[in-house]
């Protein structure tokens, strides 16, 4: 009890927290932190049992590769699941071969946060230069490419009090995005608004054009983009569905009906 007394003092303080909403997006804490704290005299209950929006907000860094397989209408799936960070991509980047398609996850409500490796890098250029060489890889050439842009659910809960377009004159390498059109979300905008929907609408366009131009190879290489959060339950229908057009359009291009 005197631990979550503690806990549930210190995430009450007016000073934490006014500190924390002002520069959440410096830290590098997991970005389901306000969830957990907000249920803390819940999790130190004797019955209590994690509920599957629990499990789901829960993060676990991916290292080394990990193998998943199952089956879904009958068809057999194998997935590697590899990290991205920097000091995870030697240990996979040449390891795969054969594969049918490429499943990458961006995550878009990183624009404004820096990378955990180097506090000089914004996280989603950082995602876009992967994406780009793993996208145009020799390796891949024949694999198709499913990109989720991820976590759209903190994506929107972000966008009225941090603009995606920042202009910094004194010190640029705190500028993002600057060619960013908008329109834009003004601070403090009600979400659902109509102003805030078609801010909310023009961020995600932005950055889902921002990793389509990276593919070098758009005329025999399709994109899947799916807009997603760890909450959708229809990611797995969306990644069957792609793969299938994947496995199709590979098929019409060995019998020489589809250029490749």
């Amino acid at each position: 009890d005197d631990i979550k007394d503690a806990l549930i003092a210190l995430w009450n303080d007016e000073g934490l927290r006014e500190t924390w909403e002002k520069h959440r997006n410096e830290l590098q804490v997991q970005e389901h932190l306000a969830y957990f704290m907000e249920k803390l005299e819940e999790f130190f209950e004797k019955t209590y049992i994690p509920t599957e929006d629990d499990w789901l907000r829960n993060r676990i860094r991916t290292t080394g590769v990990v193998r998943e397989s199952f089956v879904l209408d009958g068809v057999e799936f194998e997935i590697w699941d590899v990290g991205g960070q920097r000091n995870e991509r030697r240990k996979w980047i040449h390891v795969f071969d054969n594969v049918q398609a490429l499943i990458f996850f961006a995550a878009i409500n990183e624009y404004d946060q820096r990378l955990f490796e180097s506090n000089d890098v914004n996280r989603i250029d950082e995602a876009l230069n992967l994406f780009e060489n793993v996208a145009n890889n020799e390796a891949f050439d024949k694999a198709g490419l499913i990109l989720f842009l991820n976590k759209s659910d903190l994506f929107a809960e972000k966008l009225n009090r941090s603009p995606i377009k920042y202009v910094d004159s004194e010190n640029p390498k705190n500028s993002r995005f600057e060619d960013f059109k908008g329109p834009y979300c003004p601070m403090g905008e009600p979400r659902d608004s109509k102003v805030w929907k078609e801010a909310h609408d023009a961020g995600i366009e932005y950055f889902e054009s921002r990793f389509v131009q990276r593919n070098h190879k758009p005329s025999t290489k399709s994109i899947y983009t799916h807009v997603t959060n760890a909450m959708d339950k229809n990611n797995i229908d969306f990644v069957f569905g792609a793969c299938k057009s994947i496995i199709l359009e590979n098929m019409l291009k060995h019998v020489g009906l589809m250029r490749g």
